[in-house]
C-alpha cells in the first residue's frame, strides 16, 4: 500500500514528465481534499527519491461517512482476499458438497489472511458459512476487521519554566 516513505517509494524512478514541480506540501493538500476527491500524487521526498504520497481513495470522504474502503491500503488487501478465494473456488469446483470441502476451501484462504493479520494489515478476521437454498452452492461471508493507517500526527512541545520533578513508585 502506498503511504510514503516507508512503502511509496517508487524503485528506479529517475524522474516525472512535468513541467511544474509538485512540493511535498502541495501533494499533502492534494490527499486531504480536492473538490470532494483524494489523490495520490507522486512528489519527490529528499532522500528517498520520488515517492507516491497518501493513502486515499477516490472516493468523497467526508468525516461522518469515512469507511476502510476509502483507503487504498485496505482496498488491495480486500482485491487480494477476493483473488485468493476465486482461486480456490475454481480449484475446488465441482468438487462433493462435503464438510471436507468446507475444509479445504478454508485451508487456502486462511494462510493469507493469516499472513495479513500477522503484519499488521488487519485486526481479525472470520470465515462464516451461509445457509444456502441450493445444494450445489457453497455460500459463505468473510469479515475483515481493519486497522487503519495513520495520516497525520498531533504533537505539542510545550517548554515550561516550572521545574520537574521526578518520583519512583
Amino acid at each position: 500500500a502506498v503511504a510514503g516513505v516507508a512503502r511509496g517509494v517508487v524503485p528506479g524512478a529517475i524522474r516525472l514528465n512535468t513541467v511544474q514541480k509538485l512540493t511535498n506540501s502541495i501533494a499533502d493538500s492534494f490527499v486531504s481534499d480536492l473538490g470532494g476527491i483524494c489523490i495520490n500524487p507522486i512528489t519527490n521526498i529528499r532522500n528517498y527519491g520520488l515517492t507516491i504520497w497518501g493513502n486515499r481513495t477516490l472516493a468523497t470522504t467526508q468525516a461522518d461517512t469515512e469507511k476502510a474502503l476509502y483507503y487504498l491500503n485496505m482496498r488491495s488487501l480486500i482485491n487480494e482476499v477476493k483473488k485468493v478465494c476465486y482461486r480456490a473456488s475454481q480449484r475446488l469446483m465441482f468438487e462433493q458438497n462435503s464438510d471436507v470441502l468446507w475444509i479445504n476451501f478454508k485451508s487456502y484462504i486462511t494462510p493469507l489472511l493469516d499472513r495479513m493479520q500477522s503484519s499488521a494489515g488487519i485486526s481479525g478476521y472470520k470465515i462464516v458459512k451461509e445457509p444456502s437454498e441450493r445444494k450445489t452452492e457453497v455460500k459463505a461471508s468473510i469479515k475483515l476487521y481493519p486497522i487503519y493507517a495513520v495520516e497525520s500526527f498531533d504533537i505539542s512541545v510545550v517548554l515550561t519554566n516550572e521545574e520537574v520533578s521526578v518520583e519512583e513508585e
